[in-house]
């Protein structure tokens, strides 16, 4: 009786090792696909972004391409990238591209130009970008106002 029991109990830990080693493969396949894809993602932001220091612009952009710029620009600057998915309430892509652009210490009249946007375009971004800062820090919002 104690032999079928401890027999029992060794066929079902197999069972249940087989169902893991399964989970185990299933999980790194899963993995080594996003690495694919995310790999794909950055050097396609990497384009993008010597395509904008080259003098481009975005005017044919999809907006994935903001994105794929967005996470290209987090390798470069990490730090920054992080700010603006911590301190933010749901940036677009779009808006974190603005951000960046003036992180990057580009003018208006640049980012006019790089976005095919005008002045007051600039503005209303600006304008939408502080309502979406986090209000949990009155300095912190003091200082994204002086940014603008």
């Amino acid at each position: 009786m104690m032999l079928r029991n401890k027999n029992a109990e060794i066929l079902e830990l197999s069972h249940k090792n087989y169902r893991k080693n399964n989970d185990i493969t299933l999980l790194t396949t899963k993995l080594s696909c996003w690495e694919k894809n995310n790999n794909r993602n950055i050097s396609r932001g990497r384009v993008r972004f010597h395509e904008i220091e080259e003098g481009g612009n975005v005017v044919q952009w999809a907006s994935e391409d903001f994105k794929y710029f967005v996470d290209y620009y987090e390798l470069r600057d990490f730090d920054f990238v992080n700010h603006l998915h911590t301190d933010f309430n749901d940036l677009s892509s779009r808006y974190k591209f603005f951000l960046i652009m003036e992180h990057l210490g580009k003018s208006e009249t640049e980012i006019m130009r790089i976005m095919c946007i005008c002045l007051t375009s600039i503005r209303s971004i600006r304008s939408r970008i502080r309502q979406k800062a986090r209000g949990k820090d009155k300095n912190f919002k003091k200082r994204m106002l002086s940014l603008f």
